[in-house]
């Protein structure tokens, strides 16, 4: 596997650090430390955190407790991050005490990734002359690039995905419940190697498959009616995401022409998507026209 890129994902977010004004950012989101750093731990929501990581123009460092670092230390030393270990200390005093030997100026933080409790913290650990400033999620833009490694990731979180489906057709019978399904997906995408699913997995049969974010229930499985599955994995850090519809047993005529109609229109779709494309508007008009064509327009 092609190895991270840590060097351009760094460049890149000091470029748009200092394009917004900042000479510092405190990074908290869980997707971004690893980006950045190959810190992998995750945080169960923003009230609690594994790590923070700061970056200025002169250092890359990861703040965190001891305890989260066996056997994080090779893909750590990749990213050429320091560790900066808050053994009986304070995450926001190490944060402070490091922005300030910085020079930093305007350090800045991630607004939707830091509570206000530990906002106020860091602001009360840190000097009065550095500003701290909410900032959108810059990383967010960079990460929107994938370099090779990443492309190679995404391909095998997919496969993981399409591999676990397959097996699931092999067991999936009449009677098991929509919970029973979901779980015997989400214990095969871990045997297969998954971290685990990208999102809750969701299962519809019946009524439950026309719609899109429909919560599993013990409802049973029905020969004849159509069964939705909404499900992804976890491969080192990078999601899967696929929907698959399908029956057990012979579906009634009227829902194998919906069926079909719709994957014309998606196959369309995918004719449509070329590089150079300008407007969405253009790729969208493909699948409409399929199902206008098939006279179901006004169900798009």
């Amino acid at each position: 596997m092609a190895s991270a890129d840590y060097g351009r994902r760094l460049s890149e977010t000091r470029k748009r650090m200092s394009d917004s004004g900042l000479d510092g950012l405190l990074v908290s989101n869980p997707s971004n430390r690893r980006y950045l750093t190959g810190f992998t731990p995750k945080d169960g929501d923003i009230t609690e955190t594994s790590g923070w990581v700061l970056v200025t123009p002169k250092s890359l460092g990861i703040i965190a407790g001891p305890f989260f670092f066996p056997g994080l230390e090779h893909e750590i030393a990749a990213s050429g991050a320091e560790v900066m270990l808050a053994d009986g200390r304070l995450f926001w005093d190490l944060a402070a005490e490091r922005a300030q030997a910085d020079g930093v100026k305007n350090l800045g933080f991630e607004k939707d990734w830091l509570s206000y409790d530990r906002y106020a913290r860091v602001r009360k650990a840190l000097a009065e002359e550095i500003a701290l400033t909410p900032s959108d999620d810059l990383i967010r833009h960079v990460r929107a690039t994938k370099d090779a490694g990443e492309i190679e990731q995404l391909r095998r979180a997919a496969d993981v995905g399409d591999r676990a489906f397959r097996e699931l057709l092999t067991r999936i019978r009449v009677g098991m419940t929509e919970r029973e399904v979901a779980a015997t997906l989400e214990q095969i995408m871990q045997d297969l190697g998954a971290e685990g699913p990208s999102f809750p997995t969701i299962v519809g049969a019946g009524p439950g498959s026309a719609l899109p974010h429909w919560e599993p229930t013990d409802r049973d499985l029905r020969a004849g009616e159509p069964i939705l599955i909404d499900f992804g994995v976890i491969v080192d850090g990078y999601c899967s995401d696929s929907t698959r519809t399908f029956c057990i047993g012979e579906p009634e005529a009227q829902l194998v022409e919906i069926y079909t109609a719709v994957r014309a229109a998606q196959d369309a779709t995918v004719e449509a998507l070329r590089s150079g494309i300008r407007r969405g508007r253009d790729v969208d008009a493909a699948a409409r026209k399929v199902l206008d064509d098939a006279g179901y327009g006004d169900k798009f």
